[in-house]
Order: C-alpha cells, then sequence, then structure tokens
C-alpha cells in the first residue's frame, strides 16, 4: 500500500553530458505516473557554460507537451503549486555533466590497500590520476611533482588492515602533506581516509590540519576481504561537492533541490540496490546505464550495492584503450567497412560523443561498439569485483535476473530488435533471465525522487513504464555444432503447445504476446547446463512475454562465429532476421 506523502507531483531534472531531461511524474488515483518528459542539449559547455538554460529549456518542452506552466515570469522553476494548477510539488535533480573528478589513490601495497582504493574511486564520476604508495620506486619528490601537476579534487587514502600495523602508512601520509601544504588553500583536495580506524587521529593530526578529511570505514578490513559500503555513499557525496562546484548552475540546481540532488550514478545504483531487494534472483540484480560518454554498471543483491562507472569517450587520452579494437568490432559488424572506417569513427566519436551516425555503414559499426562498451564494462566490472563471479567464459553468467539496461545509446536504437541483439551480443548471458529496457531512461531519476517520496519509484516501476524485451534462454555446452542441447515444450493459456529441440547454434524466437504468460518445461542434455544445478532432468517454470516473445540462443558462450569475413556477415543477419520474422 502506497504510504501517504504530501507530493502529488515531482518534477525531475537530469543534467547528462549531452542531454538534458526534464521528467513529470504525478498522483494518479492514489498511486505516482509517469506523465511526459522533455530534453534539450544540456549547455554546461561552450558557448553557455551553464547548466541552467539547458534546465529551462527541456522544461520549456515539457510545457508544450502538458500545457501547463513550470517556469514563472522571471525564468525561476516553480516548485509550488498556483491556484490555476501549474507548478509542481517537488524538484528532484540528477547531474552528470561536467569533468570526472580527479583522484589520486594512496595506501600501502598496490594489490591490496591501492586496489580497493581503485574499486571505491570507480564506483562515482571520478577518474584515478596517479597512486601513492610505500612501495612507490619513485622518489618523494617525484611524487610530489606528479600530485602538483594532477592538482586532484579527492585523495582516497586506504591502507593498513583493522588493528594491524600502522607504521608504515607515515611516508605515504608525509608524502600527501608536503604536497598538499605547496598549494594554495583553495586548490587543496579533499581527502577521505578509508584506512585502519586506528590511525584516524594521526591522519587527522597531519593532513588533517591543511586538508578537509571525511572519515569512513576501513574498505579492506582484512588482507582477504573488502568493503566498500559504507564509504561508497560517502564517496559519492565527496564527489558530487566537487562537481557541483565545478559545473556552473549546479549549486543554484541543488540549493532548489533542497540539497538534495544526487550524482546520476549514485541515484542509478541506488535503483539497482532496491530492486536487488525487490527480486530474489540468485545472483541479483543487474543494470547498466549506456550513455554517450560513460558505462555504468551495478548489481544490487540483499541490499549490497557493487558499482562500476567507466569512461570511453570524450578525449583522445581515450583512443589508447581501443588498440586492436577495429578488429574486434570487425565480427559484429553486418556490412563490409574496412579497418580504417572504424578507426575513423572512434577518432569521431571520440572527439563528439553526441554525433549521429549518417550512413548505413557508421550505425552498423554504432551498434557494434555498444555491443563492445557493454562488454568491456562487464569484463572491468569482473575483474574489480571477482566475488561477484559475473562472467561465464566470456559472458554473463548464471543468475542474474532481471537484466536492465538504461540509457542514451539503447534507447536510440531504431527497434527493440536492434536493442536486444546489442545486448545478446555484447553481454551473451548464460542461462535464463529477462531482459528490460528502461525506454524513457527513468530509472537513474527515480533514486533522488525517492528521497521525496519513498513510494513513488515503487509507483512509477509497478505502473510497467519499463519495457520487457524478452526472456532469454541460453544453454551451455560443449557440444558440436548442430549436437541436441535441450527439448522444450511451451503451454499457452490457451493449452495450446509449442514443441522444440534446440540445438547448439541455434537462434530463435518464439512469439509470446506482451505481458502473456505461459508454462514452459525444459528438458536439457546431461552436457547442457541452465545454470539451475538440474542438468539433465526436467525443468518447469513460468515465462512471461516481452516486446520480442521467448529467445533462445544457443549460439554458444563465447558466442561461435565463422572465421570467414562473408560466411560471418550472412551469419550476423540471419541472427538479427530472428527477431525480426
Amino acid at each position: 500500500m502506497t504510504e501517504t506523502t504530501a507530493y502529488e507531483s515531482i518534477l525531475a531534472v537530469d543534467v547528462g553530458a549531452i542531454h538534458t531531461r526534464a521528467y513529470l511524474f504525478e498522483m494518479v488515483e492514489d498511486k505516482f505516473r509517469y506523465i511526459a518528459q522533455g530534453s534539450s542539449r544540456t549547455t554546461a559547455g561552450a558557448p553557455m557554460l551553464d547548466i541552467m538554460p539547458g534546465v529551462l529549456e527541456a522544461v520549456r518542452e515539457l510545457e508544450s507537451i502538458t500545457e501547463r506552466k513550470f517556469i514563472d515570469p522571471a525564468e525561476r522553476l516553480l516548485i509550488a503549486k498556483t491556484m490555476e494548477g501549474n507548478g509542481v510539488d517537488g524538484l528532484a535533480a540528477t547531474i552528470s555533466a561536467g569533468p570526472d573528478v580527479k583522484v589520486i589513490c594512496a595506501g600501502l601495497l598496490a594489490n591490496l590497500s591501492l586496489e580497493s582504493a581503485e574499486h571505491l574511486a570507480v564506483t562515482s564520476d571520478a577518474r584515478v590520476c596517479d597512486y601513492i604508495s610505500a612501495s612507490d620506486n619513485r622518489k618523494p619528490d617525484a611524487q610530489v611533482d606528479s600530485f602538483l601537476k594532477i592538482l586532484p579534487d579527492i585523495v582516497i587514502l586506504a591502507g593498513g588492515t583493522e588493528l594491524g600495523a600502522s607504521r608504515s602508512v607515515q611516508t605515504v601520509l608525509e608524502t600527501i602533506q608536503v604536497a598538499s601544504s605547496l598549494l594554495p588553500r583553495d586548490k587543496r583536495p579533499e581527502i577521505l581516509f578509508a584506512g585502519n580506524s586506528a590511525l584516524a587521529e594521526r591522519v587527522k593530526n597531519s593532513v588533517g590540519t591543511l586538508a578537509p578529511v571525511t572519515f569512513t570505514s576501513n574498505i579492506r578490513p582484512s588482507p582477504e576481504s573488502e568493503s566498500l559500503d559504507p564509504a561508497q555513499g560517502v564517496f559519492a557525496e565527496m564527489a558530487a561537492r566537487v562537481k557541483y562546484r565545478q559545473v556552473t548552475g549546479a549549486i543554484n540546481l541543488n540549493q532548489m533541490t533542497g540539497n538534495k540532488m544526487m550524482l546520476t550514478s549514485a541515484s542509478f545504483g541506488r535503483m539497482i540496490r532496491f530492486l536487488g531487494k525487490a527480486y530474489t534472483s540468485r545472483s541479483g540484480v543487474l543494470g547498466i546505464d549506456l550513455g554517450s560518454t560513460h558505462t555504468t554498471l551495478a548489481t544490487g543483491k540483499n541490499n549490497r550495492l557493487s558499482m562500476l562507472r567507466q569512461r570511453w569517450a570524450g578525449d583522445f587520452d581515450t583512443l589508447a584503450a581501443y588498440r586492436g579494437t577495429p578488429r574486434e568490432l570487425q565480427q559484429w559488424i553486418r556490412l563490409v567497412v574496412t579497418d580504417e572506417q572504424v578507426k575513423d569513427y572512434l577518432l569521431n566519436k571520440s572527439a563528439y560523443p553526441a554525433g549521429i551516425p549518417s550512413t548505413d555503414e557508421e550505425l552498423a559499426i554504432e551498434y557494434a561498439l555498444t555491443s563492445f562498451r557493454l562488454r568491456q564494462a562487464l569484463l572491468s566490472a569482473s575483474k574489480s569485483y571477482p566475488h561477484l563471479n559475473l562472467v561465464q567464459g566470456a559472458g554473463l553468467n548464471f543468475g542474474f535476473e532481471p537484466v536492465i539496461v538504461s540509457g542514451t545509446m539503447m534507447t536510440g536504437a531504431p527497434s527493440a530488435e536492434h536493442c536486444l541483439m546489442m545486448i545478446l551480443d555484447g553481454l551473451q548471458p548464460a542461462g535464463i533471465t529477462t531482459v528490460v529496457l528502461d525506454q524513457n531512461n527513468i530509472l537513474p531519476v527515480l533514486g533522488a525522487c525517492g528521497q521525496l517520496s519513498p513510494a513513488m519509484p515503487v509507483d512509477v516501476l509497478n505502473s510497467g513504464v519499463m519495457q520487457n524485451l524478452c526472456t532469454v534462454i541460453s544453454p551451455v555446452s560443449r557440444g558440436k555444432l548442430g549436437s541436441t542441447l535441450l527439448r522444450a515444450r511451451l503451454t499457452l493459456a490457451t493449452t495450446e503447445e509449442i514443441q522444440m529441440e534446440i540445438r547448439q547454434g541455434d537462434f530463435l524466437a518464439i512469439p509470446l504476446e506482451y505481458g502473456q504468460t505461459a508454462k514452459l518445461q525444459l528438458e536439457t542434455e546431461p552436457h547442457t547446463d541452465l545454470g539451475l544445478r538440474r542438468s539433465g532432468k526436467g525443468i518447469s517454470l513460468r515465462v512471461s512475454g516481452g516486446s520480442l516473445g521467448l529467445v533462445f540462443d544457443a549460439r554458444g558462450r563465447p558466442v561461435r562465429i565463422p572465421d570467414d569475413a562473408d560466411e560471418r556477415r550472412e551469419k550476423l543477419k540471419s541472427w538479427f532476421s530472428a527477431l525480426s520474422a
């Protein structure tokens, strides 16, 4: 039952790197519903250099759609209802625009405390620029020079297991202390201490006399364990403070929300954490927000959030990460495209992330690049969080249910078929899962809205605002191409039955109307694994139809792609045709 709230309408604003969106949510029959959204180009960069013109433009489009007023004559947002029914009761906002927060990770050992500090940094809008450790081979003056050149916004200081030795941390503290003392007070970084709690007083009396220090729990309490909660939330708040100072107009927008604006990544993570409690899947919920310049991957299970935010474009330095990429992208491109065309497209995409493909060849490269980004985010998260067992073979491991995908790169696809193929080619999930598309890019703002009305995100999600693409069955087997993996019998509500035999290499979609439920019985071969620990036995489950019905993906893990270029392109086309048949 929805709890009582003082809010009947909420305006939510998301200021992205490329787009700014304004959403209207209102009470309809005692439940919050998504009403409409407006959008504009973000104006954080030249020539405006202020996010507020873009915010107002997005809200004006919302006014045009709803035929209501949300901006007063003085060009201020109406965060109060008027007698005429204009305005809203509350404002929520998220932001990802602006440069990444520059971070230096400091600690004792590279494979312990520094590694954990880096894992913490990539959970938010940050870029790790350097590492300082007790085992650093550089001389102290070289470390200080690097510090002064980078001018970090935040230093994450980790080190020392809980109640362990503390003497070795002193050299790291001295480096930070000397470097900070050489900077003007307004240029000194904030310090996040996430190490041995026994050192808190020493840190306070040393670097704490020069720069603001925030203390949180030890992220590496023992050599064998890593604990990023609650440090993730503390670091996100610090990163947000830095970003608000860097982006003109952000402080103003934050004040309008009652100082409740959140980083988009933090708001998205908050929703994945919530969904991880709502669903009882074995491995948890997987969420991916695929923006124009960053990819955020988050998993939620039992109120525990694991998150990674990865920059992939926007500056020429990132091209170093694309060594060998043309070859890797070629295997997913359905048209004849040269390596030079791929490299040129990557170069332009890095310089102009908002660029739109103008030819069929560029569109094909874009689809392959999106799949590549999904795969890279999954592999990077797997390295950061080995305990999650994210990867099976070259794809997503068994048990993640559902998989929710949001972001411009997905919602801009011309069809559900294109969207699903990018997801399946990129993530290559194993076992049985449901693939859901956040078609309105709403999930990243709902976490911020929940601060105003905790019931609001629940109401909106329960209203069916996201698009169920399909239930996908991906058997894993080392059987030869063409060998039988499983037999399936789908019983519809009309008692009609569809029987199938799925072989290694098959890729097919079975029509199942959106929202329709059916009984699916699977009989697997002994060498076939669906992640249910019941190989070789009968399995019965209820499935719900999505936009693309029920999909069987038996292409292998990793997906088996022909070596011959012409044969490969024909195979890619046939897989896509199977969805659109």
